[in-house]
């Protein structure tokens, strides 16, 4: 198990267990992070991997290939996609974009126990409209300045521990987040920690 997977379970394990939510998240990455079967290898039982990709032909594919191993490692697979997608793939969970989001309709409910609804987040208006589109948790980011992003500007460690204390769901902190900084979130009320780099 990687160091950030113990940080984050030291974060705040109770809000993340209350809300069935999990506590570290494997974002896939077209460039970065393409192929995450090793990576997952790497996370512990009751983690959660988000598979997107910028070619949605290709989400169904990489779903099925990493789909086996998530399975038998107790590894929630949630797709950036629509919710019906994410069912008809039969996965764990859907992650919605912000834009997603924002359309300000609930997302289909489903009877499925278990199903986990994500959605991102870059600041308090995006938190509300999350839980208005009926997501679990919203991914808040940039916390820190990030590969992925480095056009950004980061919320900063204050700025977001005064969001996660107004948002009206559970916050899952994304964003340039490694071994070092994640320390710094501790008593901030996030629930746990999403990345790509500091994982793979």
């Amino acid at each position: 198990m990687s160091t950030l997977a113990k940080v984050s379970q030291r974060l705040n394990s109770g809000v993340a267990a209350k809300a069935r939510v999990p506590q570290l998240i494997l974002m896939t990455d077209d460039a970065r992070l393409s192929d995450p079967a090793r990576a997952m290898a790497r996370l512990p039982r009751g983690s959660a991997v988000i598979v997107r990709t910028r070619d949605p032909g290709k989400l169904d594919k990489l779903t099925q290939r990493i789909k086996a191993q998530a399975k038998r490692r107790g590894i929630l697979l949630l797709a950036a996609t629509d919710v019906g997608h994410a069912l008809r793939l039969g996965l764990d969970g859907a992650h919605l974009s912000e834009r997603a989001a924002r359309r300000g309709r609930r997302t289909v409910q489903t009877s499925r126990p278990g199903f986990i609804i994500s959605a991102s987040a870059h600041d308090r208006l995006a938190l509300w409209r999350a839980k208005k589109a009926g997501a679990d948790c919203a991914l808040l980011s940039p916390v820190f300045a990030t590969q992925s992003h480095p056009e950004k500007k980061p919320l900063g460690v204050l700025r977001f521990r005064l969001l996660v204390r107004g948002a009206p769901l559970v916050v899952i902190a994304l964003g340039g987040i490694d071994e070092g900084n994640a320390k710094r979130l501790r008593g901030s009320g996030v629930a746990g920690i999403a990345a790509i780099g500091a994982l793979a």
